[in-house]
């Protein structure tokens, strides 16, 4: 009996074997990576705004923000501080209103755009300041997500300070 055909046939089935168990090991380890992807960043470190120009008087503020990053942004949070702040210190001490907030009524120091600002793209804003007398310095927190009434990814590495002078 010739038994070398056996024997090359048992080597061909514990080939395809072997290369049937690593696939599989192959596809496990990778289908656990497709389910669970490594966190998203939601706010990269390339966004930036700056205040482009600012006119303030008789407790109004109109505040032109520019995008100064590589991403869109939906929106931001400004804040002020009314005395002033040394070095290192909390700017953002009060929520500055927009123009159209009655007295009594909540105010909303969060401005979202109707559509996200492309990088390079201005947006101009008016707010109330007469409850604080004066404006020493303000903070604009970008934002790039918008999810049941409030802001979801805050940018909180590209916060922008500026001493101002408004009275």
């Amino acid at each position: 009996m010739n038994r070398k055909a056996i024997s090359e046939l048992v080597g061909y089935v514990l080939l395809i074997g072997m290369s049937m168990a690593m696939a599989g090991a192959v596809y496990a380890w990778l289908h656990f990576y497709v389910l669970n992807p490594l966190p998203s960043e939601k706010c990269p470190a390339e966004v930036s705004v700056i205040i482009s120009e600012h006119t303030c008087g008789n407790g109004n503020l109109k505040l032109t923000v520019q995008n100064r990053g590589n991403f869109n942004i939906s929106g931001y949070i400004v804040k002020i501080n009314n005395v002033p702040i040394e070095h290192g210190e909390i700017v953002g001490k009060y929520p500055l209103c927009q123009t159209g907030y009655g007295s009594g009524e909540s105010c909303n120091n969060i401005v979202v755009f109707q559509k996200p600002l492309a990088p390079g793209t201005s947006n101009l804003s008016s707010f109330i300041y007469t409850d604080y007398g004066e404006i020493t310095a303000i903070e604009i927190e970008p934002f790039r997500c918008f999810k049941d009434g409030m802001p979801d990814c805050l940018c909180d590495k590209s916060i922008l300070t500026q001493q101002m002078d408004c009275a």
